[in-house]
């Protein structure tokens, strides 16, 4: 923190930069849940963590992890770059095609409200893991110009459905210039 309570302006053109394998850093995002009664959870080893599964059983879920406010307002190419892995094998391909695993953007947010009451633009994965628990880097998702304001928001959106789920593990978050 600067002096006078203002944030520390990024360094390199990095804006946000979080492992989530420490608790401070997992609890700088917030989480909402919309539907089902699996949240996101903090785990040292992996990261912000997700699943549809309790109890042998596979419930429907619409759970988001939103980071931080995002001040991109003099930024000029911002991407988000992340780690992430799926489990276990029986469920690599659950709702990989039907969008269950995604990550969306928007500049106006505010924490506790639910995300559907928002406007958001989905940033397409390019790269989603196809070995269990093996993470892979997300690739380099470019951060629309109408979004690159002093109050972004990007959110990992997850869900599941009755009878089909898997576990969805996030961390090294990095938002910074391309």
């Amino acid at each position: 923190m600067l002096e006078g309570g203002g944030v520390t302006p990024p360094v390199g053109n990095v804006y946000l930069n979080e492992t989530l394998l420490n608790q401070s850093s997992f609890d700088k995002f917030s989480s909402y849940s919309v539907a089902g009664d699996q949240v996101w959870g903090f785990d040292s080893r992996y990261g912000a963590v997700m699943s549809g599964y309790a109890d042998n059983t596979s419930y429907a879920n619409e759970d988001w992890f939103v980071t931080p406010v995002i001040d991109l307002s003099a930024s000029t190419n911002p991407v988000i770059t992340f780690e992430h892995a799926r489990g276990p094998e029986s469920s690599m391909s659950v709702g990989v095609a039907e969008g269950y695993y995604s990550a969306w953007v928007t500049n106006g947010y505010t924490n506790g409200t639910d995300p559907n009451q928002t406007t958001w633009v989905e940033l397409p994965i390019l790269n989603h893991p196809t070995v269990k628990w093996q993470y892979v880097n997300s690739g380099e998702l470019l951060i629309p110009a109408e979004y690159r304001t002093a109050n972004c928001r990007i959110a990992f959106r997850y869900l599941s459905i009755d009878g089909a789920s898997a576990t969805w593990e996030i961390k090294n978050v990095t938002v910074k210039e391309q």
